[in-house]
């Protein structure tokens, strides 16, 4: 968890080829959870110490998997965060990707 305004202990860069984040980012996390990945899911964002980020295709579905709320007004408005954290930028792809993947009847 993050203390205070210690912006950077929130901190997870995505790699460039990420295949919902197309640019390497900088994001802010407040709360980051640990997974514990395992087939047929792949982690897609991870820290130094574990991974963040994971997605897994179930059926005819995908998911989609963080465990924490990240994408609310605080965090993308671009009001509280410092410039370098481009959480706007990822929530944006990753609507875009799961509109991509969304199962049409």
């Amino acid at each position: 968890m993050v203390k205070g305004n210690n912006y950077e202990q929130g901190e997870v860069t995505t790699e460039a080829g990420n295949p919902i984040f197309k640019a390497g980012r900088s994001l802010y996390i407040k709360e980051i959870s640990s997974l514990t990945v395992k087939a047929p899911a792949k982690a897609i964002v991870k820290t130094k110490d574990f991974d963040v980020m994971a997605v897994a295709q179930l059926g005819k579905g995908k998911v989609f998997v963080l465990g924490d709320p990240w994408i609310y007004n605080e965090y993308v408005d671009g009001r509280k965060l410092p410039a370098k954290y481009e959480n706007f930028n990822a929530a944006t792809d990753l609507v875009k990707w799961l509109l991509k993947n969304a199962a049409v009847k």
